[in-house]
């Protein structure tokens, strides 16, 4: 019969570099297929791009792959038709063993993939050290695994989760107030995203660099960075987007240097801004240590006469002590918002589920389940489906406070949200601070 598929078990090996990947939903139950796109590379099996087909729980936990990673499976199921002109697939099964080189080598078998987590590393228990205050440049231990709380699975539908319009629009004009008051004209907007904030204080001519060390949303915000390029008027300040974790951050300003007190030694200087932004994120960091070496990354990156809006949650607010269920909708109606003005989609809504529970630790785990129907400019419709989820510190406001002044941080005024209302310990989700730098300047490294 033209068209019937054919199924033998394969012995052969594949590998090669990914080309592309995309999810599609299977059944009524939710269980998503996931197809990568491979270059047969050296092994010379069949076209020039190859298929890799992984369902169920494969799906989930290999849904971070992406373009330019090295892909090798064995041990699959091969699917064909008797149409030459179709490439075979690959089925990956119970019994398939997949190996994945990106930043670190990572096998799978079937049994590991039902718990997998990609973004910690289970086997790394070593407290995390400070660099000496004396060496600014000095980068850390990068421990944080690729992968870690970087929204991987969710990032193409961020915008539309954190950047509906009236809601974000209130916000990003309060932040833009302390800015302006302040009479600050750059920014560094630390774990930008998808360059929510960066976007609406460069449409406001404050010139802003973006970082984040998610390659997800990295990618979303790039795009639209190019689209406002090209859509723009070209007197708009420049932005840019760099991929960095904020706790080993060092940005050095280019043909910039000076040489150390002894003039034995000559270092670059660390590029500085006005005003550092670090909102929602810090508690995204794997551990309390790791906080206080991003606060120390910001200072470093801070003029002398700049401020650091910085936020944390409130340990306090009574969800934080419970296992909370909420359901959200968000309509896409992609007609002058701002932070949309580069979304893949037009109109539609999404649907999602946000899970909280508190971790023995002092850490919650926040799980997003999304589902939608969403239409892109072109009139083309698309089912979205994802489960993502991430872990949050939970540091208390006098441990916090104490790393703030540790750090060369005075806390100049505490609001409990971006809309400029006073910080209330029992109503108050987040504590949001603004803090001058101390114009003391640490030493220079030796």
């Amino acid at each position: 019969m033209n068209g019937a598929l054919q199924s033998a078990k394969s012995t052969l090996a594949l590998e090669g570099t990914v080309d592309d990947t995309h999810v599609e939903q299977v059944d009524v139950l939710g269980n998503r297929k996931l197809t990568v796109l491979l270059d047969g590379g050296e092994t010379k099996v069949g076209p020039n791009q190859i298929h890799i087909v992984f369902t169920g729980d494969w799906a989930t936990a290999c849904s971070f792959l992406s373009k330019g990673d090295n892909l090798s499976v064995s041990g699959f199921d091969v699917s064909v038709t008797q149409d030459i002109r179709k490439p075979f697939e690959a089925l990956v099964t119970d019994l398939s063993r997949v190996v994945i080189k990106r930043e670190r080598l990572i096998i799978l078998t079937a049994e590991d993939v039902p718990t997998f987590d990609y973004g910690r590393d289970k086997t790394d228990t070593e407290r995390e050290r400070l660099p000496p205050r004396n060496n600014p440049a000095a980068s850390g231990r990068a421990g944080v695994c690729l992968g870690a709380n970087q929204y991987l699975k969710m990032g193409r539908y961020y915008d539309v989760i954190y950047g509906g319009k009236e809601e974000f629009t209130s916000k990003a004009q309060f932040v833009l107030s302390i800015i302006s008051r302040r009479c600050k004209k750059s920014v560094l907007d630390l774990a930008c995203g998808s360059g929510l904030y960066s976007f609406f204080l460069r449409y406001y001519d404050v010139k802003v660099t973006g970082v984040d060390a998610s390659p997800a949303l990295l990618k979303v915000a790039q795009e639209k960075l190019q689209f406002q390029l090209e859509t723009e008027p070209s007197e708009k300040p420049a932005a840019r987007f760099v991929a960095g974790e904020m706790s080993t951050l060092a940005l050095t300003d280019a043909g910039k240097t000076k040489r150390s007190n002894g003039g034995e030694q000559e270092f670059e200087l660390l590029e500085q801004f006005d005003c550092i932004l670090c909102l929602d994120s810090l508690q995204l960091l794997p551990s309390v240590d790791r906080v206080q070496l991003a606060l120390r990354r910001a200072w470093y990156h801070l003029e002398p006469s700049g401020i650091l809006l910085v936020s944390i949650p409130n340990t306090y607010h009574p969800s934080t002590f419970t296992v909370g269920q909420e359901h959200r909708r968000h309509v896409v109606n992609n007609t002058g918002a701002l932070t949309l003005s580069a979304a893949r989609f037009d109109r539609g809504a999404l649907d999602v589920i946000v899970r909280t529970q508190r971790l023995a630790d002092e850490k919650r785990r926040v799980d997003f389940i999304g589902s939608a129907l969403l239409c892109d400019s072109s009139r083309n419709e698309y089912f979205a489906a994802f489960e993502d989820s991430v872990e949050e510190l939970l540091i208390t406001p006098s441990v916090f406070e104490g790393m703030l002044d540790n750090e060369k941080f005075e806390v100049l005024h505490m609001y409990g949200d971006l809309e400029g209302s006073d910080y209330n310990a029992r109503v108050s989700l987040v504590r949001y601070y603004v803090c001058p730098a101390n114009d003391v300047r640490r030493s220079p490294p030796r």
